[in-house]
């Protein structure tokens, strides 16, 4: 039987666990770009500012390990990433369908973001050797070797964590986003709910090993609907961008995102019902109580 840290211990090494990954990916982008370790540098950036979120009631953190500053040190990351996604989906996935004519007309448009892509790359490089960066690490660091907890995180995990996950699924099933009747319009509210949905799913995953497999399958359905949200997003920074680089419609190309979006839609409504019926969330309600110590 395993012993069961409180709630500041795990928070702890949830935390570690975040600089680790970071130091990993970051050595690597040191040595060559790789879009693979820019996304893990990112994907473990946004663990860490939702890590920090959670933390902040059972450690005494200081004010350099602030959900603020982590989104600060990983702005520049994002941006390369978001460029190097939209690239490779209008050069592999829109621009083979379309006719020569709209084609010459993309290919135009996506030579001036893969400039804009070189750009920033430059810049995220240059962060990852920056000063700035190297200091707010070391920072962090220091306060890592000789944390402080507060009360709340003297308490055993298990006695806080049923009350922890309640609160983070009270917010995810309340959204107003599941309300949302069309893609374009409620495009806001979307993105929002894709937010809750990626938070609650980092909070799920950090607390795997306390619960059985159907809380696993659970963490999965979260995932795919994060992606399908994220697929939605997309497709409106998309339309957002094209309608400032072509100042002429494309009907061609207009079609196949309604056709990708219309897709995406779907998917949404299939993946949605999980949080509609009284019966299924009060499941989950059950799911994130039913915590144990692992074995």
């Amino acid at each position: 039987m395993s012993v069961v840290p409180s709630w500041g211990e795990q928070s702890l090494k949830q935390l570690q666990t975040c600089f680790r990954h970071i130091d990993e990916h970051r050595s690597r982008l040191r040595q060559q770009h790789q879009p693979e370790a820019l996304h893990q540098l990112r994907v473990n950036l946004r663990r860490l500012r939702a890590t920090v979120q959670l933390a902040d009631e059972p450690l005494k953190l200081p004010k350099k390990l602030s959900s603020r500053q982590v989104a600060r040190q990983g702005r520049c990351f994002g941006r390369v990433r978001d460029l190097d996604v939209l690239c490779e989906h209008l050069r592999g996935d829109l621009l083979p369908q379309l006719t020569t004519a709209e084609a010459s007309r993309l290919r135009g448009c996506i030579e001036r973001l893969e400039r804009n892509r070189g750009r920033a790359r430059k810049q995220a490089q240059a962060q990852l050797d920056s000063a700035e960066l190297k200091q707010w690490l070391r920072s962090c660091r220091r306060w890592l070797k000789h944390p402080r907890l507060t009360s709340l995180g003297e308490r055993p995990l298990l006695d806080v964590l049923p009350d922890l996950q309640l609160r983070r699924l009270g917010e995810l099933l309340l959204h107003p986003g599941w309300q949302a009747d069309d893609p374009g319009q409620d495009a806001e509210s979307l993105h929002e709910l894709r937010k809750v949905v990626k938070a609650t799913r980092y909070q799920a995953d950090s607390f795997r090993d306390y619960y059985g497999l159907e809380y696993g399958v659970w963490i999965d359905e979260l995932r795919h609907l994060q992606t399908c949200l994220g697929g939605l997003q997309d497709l409106d920074v998309l339309r957002s961008l094209l309608k400032q680089e072509l100042k002429k419609g494309m009907p061609e190309l207009e079609q196949l995102l309604l056709s990708f979006e219309q897709q995406q839609w779907k998917q949404f409504q299939g993946l949605k019902s999980r949080y509609s019926s009284n019966e299924s969330r009060q499941g989950l309600r059950q799911l994130v109580v039913g915590c144990a110590t692992p074995r």
